[in-house]
């Protein structure tokens, strides 16, 4: 009797997460408890043979989402994990009309390969658009998107897809980072797990006037501190913060929350969540990638530089593939061109959409 009275505490305790998500309408996270769910009972059943103690085992685990969400999560992590992208931006550097993460690389358009490399790592991709970007909206389906009605700032604009942050990890990324790789994605959410709150660094050859991102003798991240706010010596410092931040889902809904405007714009700032979290004691850590994959594209000179980053991938990946380019740097690729081994291809060619060659 205190067996099953204690199994049923741990029912009722463990039930309670999954009966808030549902409340939140994080229907999602409720989804792959129940599936879990169903997971758990058949391993359980061949080890309780349906007895009433593997029942109560299941629930219990099912709501904790310990071992259930370890087999259905990709990154093998405990919790649904999801990634908010910033596409608000109108891009005026580019002085075009069209939304700035709808530029295309490699016949690609930039939101396009930030959802690509997010699918790949994380569960969910939500998109935060400015007012009347309906072609940004197209361009975003299936993935849901919110819209931020007054362009006041990072943080403000992470806050307006509050309803879908639900529980687990999160990450804030921007449509005009397109680069970052699956694998890059990965070891973020990884370094989470041994840490408050983890975001991208990179160490470019000419910082400028990048954020620097300030550490203590034993690499834990103290605080960013903007170019145009740090000392000579934090000028000096070669590591650059990219912007990306991951965090628990209600961690960084609370620091959200808590970012004021800035006192020069009345923005909010969503690196202010790191100073958040420092000061709740969180700790900090940065990840490196390299600049090729950091970089934002902000004008059309970046957007060239980033197109040749990608050409050069993609030639590689073809001739890694077993395809031969006799010129390679003359070769001009697009992200769905699909060449078979032993295929030749000669200089000054440039391939449209949709071609597959042998």
């Amino acid at each position: 009797a205190q067996t099953q009275l204690a199994l049923g505490i741990i029912f009722v305790l463990s039930a309670a997460p999954t009966l808030a998500n549902w409340v939140r309408g994080d229907f999602q996270s409720v989804g792959l408890k129940l599936a879990g769910f169903a997971l758990t009972a058949l391993v359980l059943r061949q080890v309780y043979r349906g007895s009433l103690i593997a029942l109560f085992l299941t629930l219990a685990l099912s709501g904790l989402g310990g071992f259930t969400l370890m087999l259905l999560s990709p990154l093998g992590g405990f919790s649904v994990q999801t990634f908010f992208l910033l596409a608000a931006g109108l891009g005026t550097r580019m002085k075009s009309t069209l939304p700035k993460a709808l530029h295309r690389i490699a016949g690609k358009p930039m939101l396009q390969h930030l959802m690509d490399s997010c699918a790949d790592a994380f569960n969910q991709v939500v998109i935060v658009a400015g007012p009347g970007m309906d072609a940004l909206a197209t361009a975003a389906a299936p993935h849901p998107v919110v819209v931020q009605a007054d362009r006041l700032g990072t943080a403000h604009a992470a806050l307006q897809a509050a309803a879908h942050f639900g529980t687990g990890d999160v990450a804030i990324l921007y449509a005009d980072n397109p680069l970052i790789r699956p694998d890059t994605l990965r070891r973020l959410a990884a370094a989470r797990q041994g840490a408050g709150l983890a975001l991208l660094a990179m160490r470019p050859a000419d910082p400028g006037r990048y954020g620097r991102v300030v550490t203590g003798p034993d690499g834990i991240v103290d605080r960013i501190v903007e170019w145009a706010d740090a000392t000579e010596a934090e000028r000096a410092i070669p590591l650059c913060n990219a912007g990306v931040l991951c965090a628990d889902a209600q961690d960084f809904l609370r620091w959200l929350q808590a970012v004021q405007p800035s006192p020069a714009k009345g923005e909010y700032y969503l690196t202010d969540c790191v100073a958040l979290a420092r000061a709740e004691g969180a700790r900090v850590v940065a990840v490196e990638a390299p600049e090729a994959e950091l970089r934002g594209v902000n004008s059309r000179a970046e957007l060239a530089e980033a197109e040749a980053t990608v050409q050069d991938w993609l030639r590689r990946a073809a001739m890694d593939g077993g395809a031969t380019l006799q010129a390679p740097h003359t070769v001009f690729l697009q992200s769905d061109t699909r060449l078979a081994p032993d295929v030749v291809v000669g200089p000054h060619v440039v391939f449209g959409p949709g071609v597959t060659v042998g």
